[in-house]
């Protein structure tokens, strides 16, 4: 095994018209749940015993549903939560140990929104998250882009505004600038698509 599939975090509370989470979410238990998840040193932790019990991997794979979205701490546009940084700062001290231990260069992916990393309303890039993730040891960030339409933006309750199609360009930029690759997902079609 060279890359491990884990979930560190439950649930995602963004409400998207597509998703079917929300929805189950919803039907289960008749509100939305909170996002919960293992952070800090708990984090560390799960993720050495993993590798210390996997010798052979190389690359663990965030499978959360978001991973950037972590329930209190959650990061969205500019400002930075430091429970988000604290996160990435374990990643990194968990990356490192096993560098000096045996020489893997552990690697990370997950999935983020679009506006984890730019701010919706004036199109500033986070660059203290984006150090912070690729410091950590990223190497790619799925996304939910959706559509570069802003009427299907809105119609999948997006919540990115007026802005939304920029959003998605800046996005992807920034994370190709810093050396993270990127991931799209895209819905090519909708109830009200032409």
């Amino acid at each position: 095994i060279y890359t491990l599939k884990r979930i560190t975090t439950y649930f995602c509370d963004m409400s998207c018209s597509f998703c079917d989470l929300s929805s189950l979410q919803r039907g289960s238990t008749g509100a939305d749940m909170a996002v919960m998840g293992l952070r800090g040193n708990e984090l560390g932790a799960y993720l050495t015993m993993l590798l210390e019990t996997h010798p052979k991997v190389r690359q663990v794979m965030f499978k959360d549903d978001l991973f950037f979205l972590r329930g209190k701490g959650r990061v969205r546009g500019t400002t930075t939560s430091p429970l988000m940084l604290e996160d990435l700062a374990t990643l990194k001290r968990v990356r490192e140990s096993f560098k000096a231990r045996d020489g893997r260069d552990i690697t990370y992916t997950g999935k983020a929104r679009v506006d984890t990393f730019v701010d919706i309303h004036n199109l500033e890039v986070n660059e203290e998250l984006l150090k912070a993730t690729r410091e950590a040891g990223f190497v790619s960030v799925s996304m939910g882009l959706e559509s570069f339409d802003p009427i299907q933006l809105d119609y999948y309750n997006k919540r990115l505004g007026k802005n939304g199609p920029e959003v998605n360009r800046i996005a992807t930029r920034a994370l190709r600038k810093i050396g993270i690759g990127s991931v799209g997902y895209f819905i090519l079609a909708s109830d009200i698509s032409t």
